[in-house]
């Protein structure tokens, strides 16, 4: 199982149900981490819901649990209608 850490911090984002903060499939697991590097590579990166779906190819449903998975286990911060690194 993939998995993404923080260094520094405990957590992980792990597959399973369908339930706030996991993502269910490798697919998304992958993304994830892509969309992570993205915002490491680019520290002041921000972007809204519908930047994301854009810059990532992905449709708001795809999009809106990989974001607040990000959010919910720290590695992402969302104010401001704006998801940006933490």
């Amino acid at each position: 199982m993939a998995i993404l850490q923080m260094p520094g911090k405990a957590g992980t984002i792990p597959r399973g149900p369908a339930v706030p903060g996991r993502l269910q499939t490798e697919e998304a697991q992958q993304t994830a981490q892509r969309i992570l590097g993205e915002f490491r590579e680019m520290p002041g990166l921000k972007v809204t819901l519908a930047q994301g779906c854009r810059l990532w190819a992905l449709t708001p449903d795809a999009c809106r649990p990989i974001l607040d998975a990000l959010v919910s286990k720290g590695f992402l911060k969302h104010t401001g209608g704006h998801y940006r690194l933490k």
